[in-house]
């Protein structure tokens, strides 16, 4: 089970440890039973060269890291913030774990756990995100960023938050998984390496939701620009009947669909189609309330 877990991002002076780049910047936030329950976060002084293209970037400068700690200060700080139970979870965890597990050698401190890695998930889980970079994820997702991006803890928020959503949509894509902490940290880090192609009913459905909850929320939007009033009425041939919202010549918005049959759908409607939050009530008085898809309950 994954009771505990520490969201951890660097900033560094290049791409490869190969070729003696360093961290600038680290931070880490612990989570556990879904609550931040401490962040810790601090500028490092290793002596490396910055280069300006990094600096411009991040906006980490070589007189910031001057009155910085040393490394080896900041990395023995940050393994006991981790402590000896949480599992690890970056954003290109190969990137991020490969400058930590150097920074511990060169500290000579023993080297830690395996990464979840929040990449390599939104590849399989959000195959129709533009791309899997963490800004356009932040953005897919509707995360704020606070703060600067391409600094260390305002990243290190957003793949919190991100990862949140991921553990969501993983135990959607596992059936069988009721509990979303039920997912162990081992069952996660092999899913990020099965095939992307066998989460591709998985990110549909995501995205198909997604993209239906931005239409509501800009027909919403819409209507109260414009003024429109909840007062179309509309009977139909057959005997159906609706009341509510009507965007652009359609059922868009919120209103009630009463069936001939006697059944009834309250709720969020999406270019006519039952999308959102919303109560279906059958004649013979079951009712099924939650969120849909183009018509079907999710």
């Amino acid at each position: 089970m994954l009771n505990s877990y520490v969201i951890i991002d660097f900033e560094t002076t290049g791409l490869s440890t190969y070729y003696g780049d360093r961290i600038t910047e680290v931070a880490a936030i612990k989570i556990e039973s879904g609550e931040i329950i401490g962040q810790y976060e601090s500028l490092v002084k290793t002596g490396q060269y910055i280069p300006d293209i990094i600096s411009r970037l991040n906006g980490i400068t070589k007189s910031m890291l001057d009155s910085a700690p040393p490394a080896k200060s900041v990395m023995k700080d940050l393994v006991k913030f981790i402590g000896s139970k949480s599992t690890l979870v970056a954003h290109n965890a190969s990137f991020d774990s490969n400058f930590f597990h150097n920074e511990l050698e060169l500290a000579g401190i023993s080297k830690q756990r395996n990464f979840i890695c929040t990449l390599l998930l939104s590849r399989r889980l959000y195959q129709f995100s533009t791309n899997h970079k963490l800004e356009t994820l932040a953005s897919y997702h509707d995360i704020p960023i606070v703060g600067s991006s391409h600094r260390a803890m305002p990243d290190a928020m957003v793949t919190a938050q991100l990862f949140n959503n991921i553990l969501h949509d993983l135990a959607i894509h596992n059936m069988e998984k009721k509990i979303i902490d039920e997912i162990s940290p081992i069952e996660i880090m092999l899913q990020q390496k099965i095939p992307a192609y066998q989460f591709l009913r998985t990110a549909e459905k995501i995205h198909d939701y997604k993209r239906n909850k931005r239409k509501h929320i800009l027909i919403k939007k819409s209507r109260a620009e414009r003024g429109l009033k909840k007062n179309k009425k509309v009977t139909y041939a057959n005997g159906d009947k609706y009341e509510g919202d009507w965007v652009d010549g359609k059922m868009n918005g919120l209103g009630t669909y009463t069936f001939a049959n006697g059944d009834k759908y309250e709720g969020d409607r999406v270019d006519g189609r039952m999308n959102g939050s919303g109560t279906y009530t059958y004649a013979n008085g079951d009712k099924y309330e939650g969120d849909w898809v183009d018509g079907k309950l999710q």
